[in-house]
């Protein structure tokens, strides 16, 4: 009797009961995006690195890993060797990562656990869940790692109001630099908008908002200012998405914009990106 084509993995054969088994234990993970920065992932060498991920993915959702290499080194290829021994010495290098339980037939992936929970609260059904695995595979010797006591309350409350706190500090950062563009009575604008939020967010993730504050100040500066030339208004929306980059550096910005002593308009820019600016520019009446 031929195997199904579900039974095939490449160049692998599983047998029927373990491809039900895995169709079955189809979950959804959480990911770090700095993993490749992290100095202990960068440091395994390429086939550990495939290993320590596709852990993270065939563990169970309380980080337990049923130990089998042979599974595992198919689903790596012929061309990614790993061996146990070597696994559990990189892995637990300067740190333990690992913990092998009953008698080593199980892995215990700390770093999973602490990725996907932090803390367990038992109210959760999910957590409840979790501590319930936990407790199956007598993993007694890490309950103060895994805490599900009231201070995991407390540490998930403090997380939470610790979010809540960095919300409202960068709402309250976005409201000054708007208001500051108001000072400047370029065009003042009544309500604050979502789209005015997210044009200074943008630029918050690259500036200061002590950098964005002095680029309105030298672009106000510069149209009100009779020695420059420069004097269309944009509004704010206009000023972060056309602008902006323009008034960044005060010293070029005040070269580019200045009127000659010869009193000729349209100096050669010091930077080629004003050009566009000066198109901009409002024709005198």
């Amino acid at each position: 009797m031929f195997p199904r084509a579900s039974e095939f993995r490449g160049d692998f054969f599983f047998p029927d009961s373990y491809t039900r088994q895995r169709r079955c234990a189809i979950s959804k993970r959480f990911t770090s995006t700095d993993k490749y920065k992290n100095k202990f992932f960068r440091s395994l060498p390429g086939p550990y690195k495939l290993l320590w991920d596709y852990l993270y993915h065939d563990c169970d959702h309380a980080g337990v890993w049923i130990v089998n290499f042979d599974i595992a080194q198919m689903y790596l290829g012929k061309d990614m060797i790993v061996d146990e021994e070597t696994a559990l010495k990189l892995f637990n290098k300067n740190k333990q990562r690992i913990f092998p339980v009953k008698n080593g037939d199980k892995w215990f992936i700390l770093p999973f656990f602490e990725n996907q929970y932090g803390g367990l609260n038992p109210e959760n059904r999910v957590h409840a869940s979790v501590i319930k695995t936990l407790n199956q595979e007598n993993i007694e010797s890490f309950k103060g790692l895994v805490s599900t006591s009231q201070g995991a309350k407390d540490k998930y409350k403090d997380k939470e109001k610790d979010k809540e706190e960095e919300k409202n500090k960068g709402n309250i950062q976005l409201k000054e630099i708007f208001d500051y563009w108001n000072e400047q009575k370029i065009i003042t604008h009544r309500c604050f908008t979502v789209q005015m939020k997210g044009k200074i967010n943008a630029q918050l993730k690259l500036y200061t908002a002590e950098e964005i504050r002095d680029a309105i100040k030298t672009y106000a500066d510069i149209i009100k200012g009779p020695e420059f030339y420069f004097n269309y208004k944009w509004t704010l929306v206009d000023f972060f998405s056309r602008g902006f980059d323009k008034f960044t550096d005060v010293d070029s910005a005040r070269a580019n914009y200045r009127i000659s002593k010869t009193g000729v308009k349209g100096k050669q820019p010091v930077n080629p990106s004003f050009k566009k600016a000066k198109v901009e520019m409002k024709p005198e009446e």
